[in-house]
């Protein structure tokens, strides 16, 4: 009950004041000294004094008053049977119906009884009510509304004011237009309206691979048409081809040479090629020929970033043999000792060496010292091939 003198309900339930309501309402005094006022929309459409139960079937928003010695009651609320009315129009103030397409600014209206709570949804992600119901961007709209009696409504439509949206991805990376991907390619065309694609691979005209994915390597361009003639082209080069690193000698990465070595850095779509000499960066050489002795590492990337590594050793310098007497004094080639000799071998490429006494092979002695009587030949070997020979005679 409303006070003591009223009661309202809907539905068999109690009104409270401001409530929305699909139900009829019942109103009644239980104080037949006491007069009622019914305004709906502010306009008295009733009035009565008697303890009677009248009943209201149409919707509006009303406002019950009851008055008597006392004071007086006020109740306010609302039939709603309706849900919400959404309309919209386009830029030319042409009405737009349900899932059209627009190519212009669409304004959304939204009438109720009860008043409403709007949302919007903008290819299917939520998306800001804009100022004055104006939806301006493109995309595919779906606008809802729901009543404060609990009635919803919904309206779909579309913007497409722009050209198709062309989108590469490679190896998870996005592409850009002219761009080079050295994977295989996904390519997708988004667009509100219907698209027509079409593709060139190295200028001449190929069918649309299947989900997308481009998997040789070739120039492509891309193509996309809306239904409203907007086109959009984009280009991007497949290259999964690392550049080429050769050479004169052959070239062999690890390989030691003991000759100037020339190399060659070839790929269609070559970005850069860089050298370094014993781990340190140095210039291109001219006419591409490595003639100092030193480790070099040659890198050659491509414009998809393939990368390529070679690395080899220019050494033209034959390992060197020093050999001194027991107490220290230089022994000279083809030169003659008493008592023995030591004997160091050294080469930052040693590969290997030997000696001999007379004809005949004997092992390398720990300490690289010699005693025996005899003459003695020692040879060394570097990686690279250069060798050396060292000739003395122990009497």
């Amino acid at each position: 009950p409303y006070g003591d003198k009223l009661k309202v309900t809907a539905g068999g339930a109690y009104l409270i004041h401001g409530d929305a309501t699909v139900s009829d309402i019942s109103v009644q005094l239980t104080d037949a000294s006491w007069s009622v006022e019914v305004r709906v929309g502010g306009v008295t459409q009733q009035v009565w004094q008697d303890i009677e139960l009248h009943t209201f079937t149409a919707e509006g928003a009303y406002s019950v008053t009851a008055t008597g010695a006392s004071g007086s009651l006020t109740l306010n609320f609302t039939v709603d049977r309706s849900a919400p009315v959404i309309s919209a129009r386009n830029a030319l103030n042409a009405v737009v119906t349900a899932g059209s397409i627009h190519t212009s600014a669409i304004k959304v209206s939204v009438y109720d009884a009860t008043g409403t709570s709007n949302a919007a949804a903008r290819d299917g992600a939520a998306y800001a009510w804009p100022s004055g119901g104006v939806f301006t961007e493109d995309g595919r709209y779906t606008v809802t509304s729901t009543d404060f009696a609990g009635h919803a409504a919904s309206f779909s439509f579309s913007i497409d004011l722009k050209a198709p949206v062309i989108a590469v991805n490679a190896g998870g990376a996005n592409i850009g237009n002219k761009g080079y991907a050295r994977a295989n390619a996904t390519v997708s065309v988004t667009d509100v309206s219907a698209v027509k694609k079409a593709v060139k691979k190295n200028g001449r005209t190929m069918a649309w691979p299947s989900g997308g994915v481009f998997k040789a390597e070739g120039v492509y361009v891309i193509t996309a048409t809306d239904k409203y003639k907007r086109k959009s082209t984009f280009t991007f080069t497949v290259d999964k081809t690392a550049p080429a690193i050769t050479g004169s000698p052959k070239l062999v990465n690890g390989r030691h040479y003991r000759s100037v070595v020339t190399v060659r850095v070839s790929d269609k779509y070559l970005s850069v090629k860089s050298v370094t000499k014993n781990g340190v960066p140095m210039r291109w050489p001219s006419r591409n020929r490595f003639t100092a002795s030193g480790s070099y590492t040659v890198t050659a990337v491509d414009r998809a970033g393939n990368t390529r590594t070679v690395s080899f050793v220019v050494d033209r310098t034959v390992p060197y043999i020093y050999v001194v007497t027991l107490t220290g004094s230089a022994v000279k080639r083809s030169g003659s000792v008493y008592g023995g000799a030591v004997v160091t071998v050294s080469d930052q490429w040693l590969a290997a060496k030997s000696v001999k006494l007379g004809s005949r092979k004997i092992s390398w002695p720990s300490n690289n010292t010699f005693t025996r009587k005899g003459t003695y030949t020692v040879t060394a070997k570097d990686r690279a091939g250069n060798t050396t020979t060292f000739r003395f005679t122990i009497k």
